[in-house]
């Protein structure tokens, strides 16, 4: 048939204003395919290292300032749902404030992680506690010779080691109070005492619940520092207090190991005079 009448000429030309969508839009889409590309890239890398065995399950993320394909290997966390303490462990509860925690049964109550095959050279880890009862830090080691080993109950704390036999990684000390600075170095107090064990060297925290003892029968009352967590770096109230000033998150550098975690709850006491409850242990390794 006849050929119809041309049309106008259309406009080819954008406006800056859709230029500038167009721009935006591929810029989005090729920095998500950047970070798709570099994580992928990441996970290979460490394969080919063969410092991540299972890597394929294993994601990229920071932790104590290392990035890398983390694996957690202890979990504790009481205010989960249904959260149980491990066996071995006791449980104490604090209903008015909802709060959950494990504490000890006997002089060092043990829980092993392992960390299955996979080699790892880091370990980052975190533990939160309450003060039950007159704990005092490294007394222990200090007075009695045959408890300064780290297989004996030396601290009223958190003891964590790895491998057989144990090699120590990080411990979680509870003093008996702030103005009671004995056996916990960290008061600016020339006459306070600092026997802390060589084999733990400068890896610990240690903090006290309570700023002065509550009362000449503590041991009696059984007072529990359910308001005031352990190395969490807060409720330090005394100027010269120096506990605050290191808490939280540890993190270590061991050689190439395969090595189990061990957590201890430990004291030299009874547990029905002191404790150390704890509501989050968790350990991570790379």
């Amino acid at each position: 048939g006849p050929r119809g009448v041309p049309g106008l000429p259309g406009d080819t030309q954008l406006t800056e204003a859709e230029r500038n969508i167009i721009l935006s839009n591929l810029t989005a889409v090729l920095d998500n395919l950047v970070k798709e590309r570099t994580a992928e890239l990441e996970n290979a890398l460490y394969c080919y290292r063969g410092q991540c065995g299972e890597c394929s399950n294993r994601s990229i993320s920071t932790l104590c300032g290392v990035r890398g394909p983390w694996r957690r290997v202890a979990h504790i966390n009481m205010s989960e749902e249904g959260a149980v303490c491990p066996p071995g462990l006791r449980e104490a509860s604090n209903e008015t404030l909802g709060i959950k925690a494990c504490g000890r049964s006997v002089g060092c109550s043990s829980v092993d992680f392992p960390t299955g095959r996979s080699s790892y050279t880091q370990i980052c880890g975190i533990v939160r506690g309450y003060q039950d009862g007159g704990n005092n830090a490294f007394r222990p080691s200090a007075n009695s010779p045959n408890l300064a080993n780290l297989d004996s109950p030396y601290v009223d704390g958190i003891s964590i080691t790895r491998g057989s036999p144990r090699q120590h990684v990080w411990t979680y000390a509870a003093r008996l109070t702030e103005s009671d600075g004995e056996f916990c170095p960290c008061a600016n107090n020339p006459n306070v005492r600092t026997e802390v064990p060589d084999f733990v060297g400068d890896d610990y925290y240690c903090e006290s619940g309570f700023v002065n003892p509550p009362s000449e029968g503590r041991l009696n009352l059984r007072p529990t520092s359910w308001n005031d967590p352990l190395w969490d770096g807060e409720g330090c109230t005394i100027p010269e207090n120096r506990c605050c000033d290191r808490y939280g998150w540890f993190h270590k550098s061991v050689s190439c190991t395969t090595d189990s975690m061990e957590v201890r709850w430990c004291g030299n006491d009874l547990f029905v005079n002191e404790n150390v409850f704890t509501d989050l242990v968790e350990i991570w390794v790379l």
